[in-house]
């Protein structure tokens, strides 16, 4: 089917302030784009076969680039503690729910003290006094640390004289008494004991998530969901039945945890007929996060001198990982936050490169010295941030590292260096709405601060911005040629809100009440805005 859409500002995203009045799609690709009158006359177009934009504002697809998806549409679905802005909002939720609980475990998401007017840490005691019955599993927000009571501690074989799992680290009072907290890798034996998802429940998880993804104007995401739901296999029949191409289409990359490269030979191309799911690189974790103090750090931190974070993986055995994927001709996707976690990563990369005219991903790369970043740039990667943790993570972050924190977030500099960059949200740790991001990249700063944001200098503009989730999506995904802009050949995917972004550079506040009008993947509208915004 031929349609052609005008009638607004359409932004192919080839260069800062490049529009076009008119695009025409046949099926799921761009025809041409140019004048409407040419472009009428040139392919005959009729006009029922027309689609006036109202005004509204036309991008290619935005592109989560690094997500969750299961993990996203569970925190849709269960208890979710993020919005809580206190330590006793939390726990008379938990009584609330316990209340009320149906099942044996208490499991809830979002935890997250830094959010909270007290910043008053729980424990294990607050959970027992809660229930001393029933299993309770409080997941942090960044997802790199769990709490949970005694009797979850019971079930999993953890006592006082259990020593921290390799990976991992087993919190304690400062008398040795376990506090009920489990970083990292000790999370684990936990997480085996939680009662298992079956495939109704993966389902739903996963409808739910795709179906708010397009809401936000989101046309694909690249996930990495494969091996934490009973193998990689239930879990990709799920992204097959939910993204059929008939009922939902949404493109999906699918980053493979390096756990299940045993589970098939080969990684290759798409992963089901309508080529909206591909794999993609070998997922893997090199350190943890800076709100549970597990992103490995070459120093300190400096409001907890014992611990510089976690190593989650030797070297050797980082290497040996990284190797694995390169015999499979893969290219790996590292999970990186702390300079001493990138530093490791960066001479592993330059030791065994990938394929020539491949490129690696580093994730976050949240905390890069210049010798880093320097090194970087010679090197065959891309590098996946997440804008939105600057919003999430300033100013508590301050007090973990200090003097240091000029070294965070570093993407203005990242982009002198010529480094690709792309944009996603982590979700469930971010909400995965992209003028969340997009404020976050140009703004640096919560919407309520009255300051110029935190390190200004590294604010991108916002084409920049709008081009973490358009080229620089596509380009991380091996893409550049066929997605993230609007042009003859390309995928015809397009991301339509109320309002132009560029013209709300000055005033990044409204970038926030954007209305999406629109999200078509394939050529096909997978959501419409069902009243116009009125804000």
């Amino acid at each position: 089917m031929k349609r052609l859409f005008t009638g607004g500002p359409i932004y192919t995203m080839n260069a800062p302030g490049e529009i076009v009045e008119a695009v025409v799609v046949s099926g799921d690709r761009i025809l041409a784009t140019g004048p409407f009158a040419s472009l009428k006359a040139t392919y005959a177009v009729k006009n029922d076969e027309m689609i006036d934009l109202e005004g509204h504002t036309m991008y290619p697809g935005f592109v989560d680039s690094h997500l969750h998806m299961i993990g996203y549409g569970e925190s849709l679905l269960r208890l979710d503690l993020s919005a809580e802005t206190s330590s006793r909002d939390v726990i008379q939720v938990l009584i609330r729910e316990m209340e009320g609980l149906q099942s044996e475990w208490l499991i809830a998401d979002g935890l997250n003290e830094n959010n909270w007017k007290d910043r008053q840490m729980m424990s294990i005691e607050t959970l027992d006094a809660i229930s001393p019955y029933h299993p309770i599993v409080l997941h942090r927000i960044c997802k790199h640390a769990m709490l949970v009571n005694a009797e979850t501690l019971r079930r999993a074989g953890i006592d006082a004289e259990t020593p921290d799992p390799p990976g991992g680290v087993i919190g304690r009072f400062g008398d040795g008494r376990l506090n009920g907290w489990l970083y990292d890798g000790a999370q684990e034996v936990v997480k085996q004991l939680m009662p298992q998802a079956d495939q109704m429940y993966l389902d739903r998880a996963l409808r739910a998530s795709v179906s708010k993804l397009l809401s936000f104007g989101l046309t694909g995401g690249h996930t990495e969901d494969l091996a934490y739901y009973q193998g990689m296999y239930p879990t990709l029949s799920s992204f097959k039945r939910v993204i059929d191409g008939e009922r939902l289409s949404f493109r999906t990359q699918l980053l493979i945890n390096h756990l299940c490269m045993d589970e098939r030979d080969r990684f290759d191309g798409f992963a089901d007929a309508r080529e909206l799911l591909e794999w993609g690189a070998i997922k893997l974790f090199a350190d943890g996060s800076f709100g549970g103090r597990t992103a490995w750090l070459s120093h300190p931190y400096d409001d907890d001198k014992m611990t510089s974070g976690v190593k989650i993986h030797t070297n050797d055995a980082l290497e040996q990982i990284i190797c694995r994927a390169r015999a499979i001709d893969k290219t790996v996707a590292i999970h990186a936050i702390g300079d001493a976690a990138l530093a490791i990563v960066l001479d592993l990369l330059e030791k065994h490169p990938p394929n020539v005219g491949d490129q690696d991903r580093i994730i976050h790369a949240s905390y890069a010295s210049k010798r880093l970043i320097e090194k970087m740039a010679q090197l065959p990667i891309a590098l996946d941030i997440q804008p939105q943790f600057v919003v999430s993570d300033f100013p508590w972050i301050l007090d973990r590292l200090g003097e240091r924190a000029n070294l965070l977030y570093p993407w203005k500099t990242y982009e002198k260096h010529g480094l690709r960059l792309a944009g996603g949200s982590d979700a469930p740790i971010e909400t995965p709405d992209p003028r969340l991001g997009i404020y976050a990249a140009i703004a640096r700063k919560k919407r309520s601060a009255v300051h110029n944001g935190y390190f200004p200098a590294e604010k991108l503009s916002m084409f920049e911005a709008i081009s973490l989730y358009t080229t620089g999506s596509a380009w991380i995904s091996g893409h550049a040629n066929s997605r993230g802009r609007i042009a003859e050949g390309f995928v015809a995917d397009f991301s339509i809100f109320e309002q132009d972004f560029f013209a709300l550079e000055e005033t990044p506040e409204a970038i926030l009440d954007n209305a999406v009008s629109q999200t078509i993947v394939s050529g096909k509208t997978q959501y419409k805005q069902t009243s116009p915004n009125r804000n």
